[in-house]
């Protein structure tokens, strides 16, 4: 009777960890999507914020605020 030679190589990682990995690297993938379309969604509203408040600057010219008035008080000699 003949007997196999016994095979010396490394167990071959389980379908189940396989599987595992590929699903954490796929949420991982979809998690960092979400977070682009969020952040660009989020900077889109603030474009628009500013361009409305340079027109609505453009429009009233100077002003003299609080903060402005208090800095000119410190200035005097």
């Amino acid at each position: 009777m003949k007997q196999e030679p016994s095979r010396a190589s490394a167990p071959a990682a389980s379908p189940i960890k396989r599987r595992g990995v590929l699903l954490g690297s796929g949420a991982a993938a979809l998690a960092g999507v979400a977070a682009t379309v969020a952040a660009r969604s989020g900077q889109q509203d603030v474009v628009e914020a500013k361009a409305e408040l340079r027109q609505q600057d453009a429009a009233d010219g100077y002003r003299l605020t609080d903060h402005v008035k208090r800095y000119y008080e410190t200035i005097r000699v």
